[in-house]
């Protein structure tokens, strides 16, 4: 049905990460559609995942309110802990769960490189980028505890330090 308007969501971003329950508002002949699909079976979730989703939807603006707080009680931790570091900057984020940091002296390629050796798991940024831009940048996530966060940070900075033995 060309012209058919639709939107949709879900609450995995807003409400908690691992609910995979989303929804299609359309028009009911594309709803049908969707629900002959093959794979449609397959992708729906849970009975037990749809009631939680209910009783979060029912709690809705708590539940987001409570989540920003930790969010921000997080990202300034790890903005405090970045801002000590000379070799790159950043911006706080508004929103969203994680950061920018730029990198002053180096590429992302092999700074994420130098960190996997130390157990700290980075993508560089050029991974989000459609044309291979942001090369110096690292997107940090903040979801952790700040104790993790401070384990990350220590080991990005050990593997920072590690560049100066690999020119």
């Amino acid at each position: 049905m060309t012209g058919t308007s639709c939107d949709g969501g879900s609450l995995s971003k807003s409400l908690w990460p691992g609910l995979r329950v989303g929804w299609i508002r359309t028009h009911p002949d594309t709803v049908r559609r969707l629900a002959e699909h093959p794979l449609a079976g397959t992708l729906a979730p849970s009975p037990f995942d749809r009631l939680v989703a209910t009783r979060m939807l029912e709690r809705r603006q708590a539940v987001v309110d409570r989540r920003r707080a930790q969010l921000r009680k997080k990202r300034d931790h790890l903005a405090a802990r970045l801002s000590a570091l000379p070799w790159c900057r950043f911006r706080v984020p508004q929103g969203g769960p994680s950061l920018w940091l730029e990198l002053l002296d180096t590429d992302s390629r092999r700074l994420a490189g130098l960190a996997a050796t130390r157990g700290l798991a980075l993508t560089p940024g050029f991974h989000f980028s459609p044309d291979g831009a942001l090369d110096r940048h690292l997107r940090l996530s903040f979801t952790l505890p700040p104790e993790a966060i401070d384990i990350a940070v220590d080991r990005l900075t050990e593997a920072h330090a590690a560049l100066k033995g690999t020119h």
